[in-house]
């Protein structure tokens, strides 16, 4: 039986079928990108610069840039041709990122702290009825989520503390605490 011309193999240097290398400049940095046409949707050099494009071109920053500017709900959703309701969850979203972190994920990662050190009550006044975890080091200052940077307190005393209202006596006993000793002298260090 005869061969066929194109029966697989191929000579050195010849490319396959339809693939063909293009070169795109990357959308963000316009660095040159060695694409095949299969692939033309890739417009990026890196990750990096796609996740760039995709958090700058995203519904959400829009209407938070326009939240920024000063806009009010109803004015956001006639300019993005949205509902309020929509407009309210993506600002809400946001407001929660700003204040946990990139990842919404603060709330499981409380539970997680509370059960890991097993305190059930204020460690400065010892109230057991509603207890929270309160960073040393805030989240938007780069803190984690760690038992190192975490003291669990009531309310009031949470308060007091974010907000640098504690008494001499209450920071000397918080400064007995051995796994938060360290981060206590970063935050008072900071504030000084």
């Amino acid at each position: 039986m005869p061969k066929h011309k194109n029966s697989g193999s191929f000579k050195k240097g010849q490319k396959a079928w339809n693939k063909q290398d293009l070169y795109i400049n990357c959308l963000i940095c316009g660095k040159k990108v060695k694409t095949i046409k299969v692939r033309l949707k890739h417009k990026f050099c890196s990750k990096e610069c796609q996740y760039k494009y995709k958090r700058n071109d995203t519904k959400r920053f829009k209407i938070v840039s326009l939240y920024k500017e000063g806009k009010r709900y109803r004015e956001i959703a006639d300019i993005m041709g949205m509902k309020i309701g929509s407009v309210c969850h993506y600002l809400y979203t946001e407001k929660i990122k700003d204040r946990w972190g990139n990842d919404s994920r603060g709330f499981s990662y409380k539970i997680a702290i509370k059960r890991k050190l097993g305190i059930k009550s204020c460690e400065l006044c010892g109230y057991e009825r509603a207890i929270e975890v309160s960073h040393i080091i805030e989240a938007s200052n780069g803190g984690k989520y760690k038992t190192d940077n975490c003291l669990i307190f009531c309310p009031n005393c949470h308060t007091l503390f974010d907000k640098g209202l504690l008494s001499k006596e209450e920071i000397n006993k918080l400064f007995l605490i051995k796994r938060i000793k360290n981060n206590l002298k970063k935050r008072y260090e900071s504030k000084c």
